[in-house]
């Protein structure tokens, strides 16, 4: 075989590793994405969780929660209350 045929045959086997690792690539990002697909939705049941063990844990936060849902006129510290609980559920404080 001459150079220049080895060199055609390493092109050949470049070509084939690189086509090798993208589809590598490929699989590992979609595995990737599943996992954090995945937390995600965990996350979000354990916050929704959460809220409902805050609001079942007092029958105080459950009335000003509601008063507060219904537009029921609140003093400034229940005001301030119910802006934290429903910050607090969707992230903003």
């Amino acid at each position: 075989m001459t150079i220049q045929d080895w060199g055609s045959v390493g092109e050949i086997v470049g070509a084939v590793a690189t086509m090798a690792t993208l589809l590598y690539l490929t699989t590992q990002i979609r595995q990737n994405t599943r996992t954090v697909r995945v937390a995600s939705a965990a996350e979000i049941v354990t916050q929704q969780n959460e809220s409902s063990r805050m609001l079942g844990q007092s029958e105080d936060i459950t009335k000003l929660y509601f008063d507060g849902l219904a537009g029921r006129l609140l003093n400034e510290v229940q005001s301030r209350q119910f802006e934290m609980i429903l910050g607090s559920w969707i992230g903003t404080h």
